[in-house]
């Protein structure tokens, strides 16, 4: 029960953290561009910090398995070649 409320808590924080990030981010550009509405700048924030933190968390998460593939080394690439006739008259 401690570890499983240990988690949800921890889940919780770092929730918190990334939607202030978003909204930080937001009122910088809502700052930059005070022609856009604010509701408009923190979404564009939020969304865009979760879309870069997912990119990220996925970047390192898939580090190992370039560094351990080796299928990219074997495999050979050769040119396809048609077997169809000429399409000019003869």
């Amino acid at each position: 029960m401690g570890m499983m409320l240990l988690i949800v808590v921890l889940y919780l924080v770092i929730l918190i953290l990334i939607v202030c990030l978003g909204i930080a981010i937001g009122f910088l550009l809502y700052w930059i561009l005070p022609g856009v509405d604010l509701g408009i700048t923190i979404l564009v924030g939020v969304v865009a910090t979760g879309f870069c933190l997912d990119f990220v968390a996925r970047l390192v998460s898939s580090y190992n398995s370039f560094a351990e593939d080796d299928e990219i080394d074997r495999i050979s690439l050769r040119p396809v070649r048609s077997r169809r006739g000429s399409k000019r008259n003869k």
